[in-house]
């Protein structure tokens, strides 16, 4: 049987990704520079097979959204380089992997299926892996104290790759990797992995009941939604109170404490960025000018907010370009959902914790948990355009 070039790297991509995330878990808890190394390199590695993906195509597709990530990319390289903020290899990780494997796996969905048998079971080795290595990680926090909110932002790639279940694994493991995750989550202590999962799989298994086909198995998939989301919910609440774990508390101080000092950190790089020149409000400061100039409060740190982060690093043009591709995503969403698209769910989960992150930690402008929801987004939005073209 002969292997199609672009069949195989789709699948070594989606392969290479799950690499990524362990490699980069392990990371956050070492902070070695040879793992640095070794978590970047599968993403170069699925750079790589994605240029290759698209010179093995007779043709590209020149459609709104190719044009626009193509923009989005080139405007920021060129931005960077203009304000010598061209720093390798950060700004080819963070600035083109995650749009050109979007790309990449819209074209590939919208005229062909990834082999099921495949995904599958690499997906279930990948989850058990990334799951099994966020526990230890946690057990490791718990057990010897924080080591830094580094760490525990790499144990949100399960929650970023759990769709990837929702895809490819049956309802049962659907629901136990759902399960296994909201319980890592609530470890974590913090709010925004906490509201993610909580809203994010009720919303995927509500909107699953509801775009079920007969009226009768409709029903029964809402009363099963209900009792499997119940059941997760009340292990949680026995899970915060035998442990006392302060995620409730924590919420309920969320105005008080100003979002762990964020509101402090947004007025800072505001301000800052009004008392900049004008071609700098338009055009932006370059890549990740924030965490490498700025340095809020004097630590190199991001905005926690991908919109200020971008508004401050791309000016305003750089933010309208960030804001066309997120509208484009919650109307392709929308869509779905009224076409009760199989994928729609999935989509909808993914938009929970797109929202969230955008709004309080960092999405868009570092690409480690963009990735996995850009291949999420390319395989949902393409499988339906090519449903809708059938």
């Amino acid at each position: 049987m002969k292997v199609r070039t672009k069949d195989a790297c789709i699948l070594l991509i989606y392969l290479f990704s799950y690499i990524f995330a362990l490699t980069y878990i392990y990371y956050g808890l070492t902070y070695s520079y040879s793992w640095k190394i070794i978590s970047s390199a599968p993403v170069f590695i699925n750079i790589a097979l994605g240029f290759i993906y698209l010179l093995s195509k007779r043709y590209i597709r020149l459609e709104f959204i190719g044009i626009l990530m193509f923009a989005i990319v080139t405007y920021e390289l060129v931005v960077s380089a203009a304000n010598n903020m061209f720093i390798i290899p950060n700004i080819i990780i963070d600035v083109i992997a995650w749009p050109l494997l979007f790309i990449v796996f819209l074209d590939y969905s919208r005229d062909n299926e990834l082999s099921i048998l495949i995904a599958n079971k690499i997906t279930i080795i990948g989850m058990t892996l990334v799951c099994s290595l966020v526990a230890f990680v946690l057990t490791r926090i718990i057990r010897f104290g924080a080591i830094g909110g580094s760490t525990v932002f790499t144990t949100y790639l399960s929650f970023s790759f759990l769709p990837f279940v929702y895809l490819y694994c049956n309802k049962r493991l659907s629901t136990i990797f759902s399960a296994i995750v909201a319980v890592l989550m609530i470890f974590t202590l913090k709010r925004g992995a906490f509201i993610i999962v909580a809203i994010g799989i009720s919303l995927y298994y509500i909107l699953n009941s509801y775009i079920a086909g007969q009226q009768g198995k409709k029903i029964h998939r809402m009363i099963l939604a209900v009792f499997i989301l119940v059941a997760i919910y009340l292990f949680g609440w026995y899970l915060i109170d035998k442990y006392n774990i302060g995620i409730l508390t924590r919420l309920s101080n969320a105005i008080d404490d100003g979002g762990s000092g964020r509101t402090r950190i947004w007025e800072l790089i505001l301000a800052d960025f009004n008392n900049s020149s004008k071609s700098e409000r338009l055009f932006g400061h370059g890549f990740h000018s924030v965490f490498y100039n700025l340095r809020p409060f004097g630590k190199a740190r991001f905005a926690h907010n991908s919109l200020i982060e971008t508004l401050y690093d791309y000016g305003y043009v750089g933010l309208v370009l960030l804001i066309i591709f997120i509208v484009y995503l919650l109307a392709k969403t929308i869509e779905m959902i009224r076409a009760k698209s199989t994928d729609a769910p999935v989509m909808s989960y993914t938009m929970v914790s797109m929202i969230v992150l955008t709004a309080i930690s960092y999405f868009f402008e570092e690409s480690v948990m963009t990735i996995p929801h850009a291949m999420i987004w390319g395989i949902c939005i393409g499988r339906f355009i090519r449903d809708k073209d059938y």
